[in-house]
């Protein structure tokens, strides 16, 4: 599987503000199939890599892309913020998606909340920070107990990954660096 820039995950509490916060990554041992890292400490293997170790990349761009390794990760996050499971059949998640998401990625991510154990989930397709904001104004009114922001620290990885998406395409149709950079000078022109 390819190596994608990891996306975020991010699980604020109204009462508590964030409780965790982790990279969209396991590290698998090959040997015995096991998660043996999650999230940023799964990050070190993608950095120092070992023999035995496969990093998985489980989104990209926030969508997921390996949906069982997706629920490995979200159950343990769930699990370290330090609530019992049986709680969360009661409660209401929220889940803050980028604007790309389709409703496949939609259906995915509930799917995967749903394996969690979470039975009420809605979505936004707006910023942890917005929600929040929204979330203060309404203060009398029905809020989630949880919200889940799938987010990006580092938005230039993204753009990056776009980038180098764009001049493999270009390669494949056999168009040149030359006439990207002229489309690209164009299209920045017309966003002045």
């Amino acid at each position: 599987m390819h190596m994608y820039e990891p996306a975020d995950i991010v699980i604020y509490m109204q009462d508590k503000g964030i409780v965790a916060k982790e990279k969209s990554l396991l590290a698998v041992d090959t040997n015995t199939n096991k998660v043996i890292a999650y999230g940023s400490q799964a990050e070190s293997y993608a950095t120092f890599p070992k023999p035995n170790v496969h990093v998985l990349s489980l989104m990209h761009r926030g969508a997921i892309i390996d949906y069982m390794a997706a629920v490995e990760l979200f159950s343990y996050m769930i699990k370290t913020v330090g609530e019992k499971k049986s709680l969360f059949h009661r409660k209401s998640v929220v889940v803050c998606i980028p604007k790309e998401y389709s409703l496949v990625d939609k259906r995915a991510m509930e799917d995967i909340l749903h394996q969690c154990g979470i039975k009420e989930i809605g979505f936004t397709k707006t910023t942890l920070a917005s929600y929040r904001n929204e979330l203060d104004m309404r203060q009398n009114t029905h809020t989630p107990s949880m919200v889940i922001a799938i987010t990006k620290d580092e938005p230039k990885q993204y753009l990056k990954e776009y980038v180098a998406e764009l001049i493999e395409y270009a390669k494949q149709e056999c168009i040149s660096l030359e006439t990207i950079k002229v489309i690209l000078q164009e299209k920045l022109e017309e966003n002045s």
